[in-house]
């Protein structure tokens, strides 16, 4: 009987393995997507003092992620907006996600509203540049977990390409969307009250902040209440648990 060899090729196939097993056991399965080595291992480092995430994988590239996406069964993929083989937003792919459940949040240090508008329309669930510290990363990749939509407040411009009056162009189902928020409901009590998909939901949510020039679902709801487009008044009473 042949007996399976315990030199540097097996240790080399359960490296994954192991490195899951000595990971802090977080809540949300987490992928790194980062060219830069010495940015990436700082970044597994960074996250792993925090007990609410668990990086499952560090890679460089979009290629190295999609090979290993449904091995790993990540909940949120931070990825960098500029990788070898293409744009980090490219992983917000509608159909990617919906076939394998993941949130994408997108980190650089480039040229942030340009980014921040990329990642908007690409249809990213947060976005957050290189210089925030890592605790404000552990809190976006929790708050996109959950199904908010995450965008950094340092950037001044508006998320909205064009400088319409806030709200002017809501549509009827993201004006539903929108009072439901102001109700306090999570974008999960949105999707079921609504009978529509969280991928959904979260696509109203992010053209609903780019349409109200709000990088926060709480801004959105405050800058809506000041256009006249909800009632103050529907904020107060919740149906959040």
């Amino acid at each position: 009987m042949r007996q399976r060899s315990t030199g540097p090729r097996a240790s080399h196939r359960t490296a994954l393995e192991f490195f899951e097993l000595l990971r802090p056991m977080g809540r949300e399965r987490v992928v790194l997507v980062e060219d830069h080595a010495m940015v990436r291992q700082g970044l597994v480092a960074g996250l792993g003092s925090d007990e609410r995430v668990r990086v499952v994988a560090a890679v460089g590239s979009l290629g190295a992620f999609r090979a290993g996406r449904d091995l790993w069964k990540p909940h949120v993929v931070v990825a960098d907006y500029e990788l070898p083989d293409g744009l980090g937003v490219e992983l917000a792919d509608q159909g990617d996600r919906d076939q394998n459940g993941y949130e994408v949040l997108i980190i650089s240090g480039a040229d942030h509203q340009r980014v921040l508008d990329e990642a908007v329309r690409a249809g990213c669930s947060g976005f957050l540049p290189k210089t925030a510290p890592i605790e404000d990363l552990v809190d976006a990749i929790v708050r996109v977990a959950a199904g908010e939509v995450v965008l950094d407040d340092r950037t001044t411009a508006p998320v909205a390409p064009d400088r319409t009056e806030p709200g002017a162009t809501l549509t009827s189902r993201e004006q539903e969307v929108l009072e439901l928020l102001a109700a306090t409901m999570s974008a999960a009590q949105i999707s079921q009250h609504l009978q529509i998909s969280p991928h959904t939901v979260r696509n109203h949510i992010r053209s609903i902040l780019a349409k109200l020039h709000a990088h926060t679902q709480l801004e959105a709801v405050l800058n809506a209440q000041q256009a006249g487009l909800i009632d103050p008044g529907r904020s107060s009473g919740g149906t959040r648990q």
